[in-house]
């Protein structure tokens, strides 16, 4: 068996995001997550997946993002980002 060190299987994604394992698969199959494939399994780099991180966040990506968290309502993000706008 092949290691492959630096690069993540969907559920250690999964784990580190504290998101469940079917939204990370659905973001991967959007392509909204960096992935590579390696003896045509999926893996995230490591290093693709914080730099991913550590974007400056958009508007556009909050919404995105929030569709993947249960329980988050669209009215809620929407005030969050009416709050936290930067001014330009």
């Amino acid at each position: 068996m092949k290691k492959f060190y630096g690069y993540l299987k969907p559920w250690e994604v999964s784990r580190y995001l504290g998101i469940r394992l079917e939204e990370v698969e659905k973001m991967l199959e959007r392509e909204e997550l960096p992935s590579t494939l390696i003896d045509g399994n999926v893996r995230v780099p490591w290093d693709k997946l914080e730099a991913w991180l550590d974007e400056e966040v958009n508007e556009s990506s909050i919404h995105q993002l929030s569709q993947h968290l249960k329980d988050v309502e669209h009215e809620d993000v929407a005030s969050f980002l009416s709050d936290h706008k930067n001014p330009t």
